[in-house]
């Protein structure tokens, strides 16, 4: 995840994921100021939706993966 500013500026870079292809489809700012990020990883040789919300700087507040079956 990047920030930038008004003029493209980064501002921070936050990294999430690790080794197994882990892509981030979506970035909202929430009501709180910090983030909720939507995208896939890997998972026992499966792609499972993840959710993961962040402060103002983008540090993890909390993930959850949606695995299969659920």
């Amino acid at each position: 995840m990047l920030k930038v500013n008004a003029d493209f500026q980064p501002q921070w870079r936050q990294v999430f994921g690790g080794d197994n292809h882990d892509i981030g489809m979506i970035a909202e700012e929430t009501i709180d100021g910090g983030y909720m990020v939507v995208g896939t990883v890997g998972f026992e040789n499966n792609k499972v939706v993840t959710f993961i919300k962040t402060d103002r700087e983008g540090n993890s507040l909390q993930a959850q993966d949606l695995k299969p079956g659920i």
